[in-house]
């Protein structure tokens, strides 16, 4: 394989790439850093850009715990009198 045909792979590898994070809304960021001890850190971060519709799902529990909420009952007297034994 001459290098032409090498860059020319390497770029339709990086385009591929490139198509399929668009499809997944996915945006791609790299880091390179040097640790104190000489070791080269190369640290690749997916960052997931598709919007969910989460505050239906919580409206929808928000819902489901009212309905299903019982009364609490107040402080019994036996409970009052341990409350000076407690830390």
């Amino acid at each position: 394989m001459t290098q032409e045909e090498a860059r020319q792979k390497g770029n339709d590898k990086l385009k591929a790439i490139e198509t399929l994070c668009r499809q997944l809304q996915v945006t791609v960021s790299a880091e390179q850093t040097i640790t104190k001890e000489g070791l080269i850190k190369n640290i690749v971060l997916y960052s997931d850009n598709e919007r969910y519709d989460i505050d239906d799902q919580k409206q929808d529990e928000k819902n489901d715990k009212e309905t299903t909420k019982k009364p609490t009952k107040e402080t019994t007297f036996l409970r009052e009198k341990n409350a000076e034994n407690s830390i």
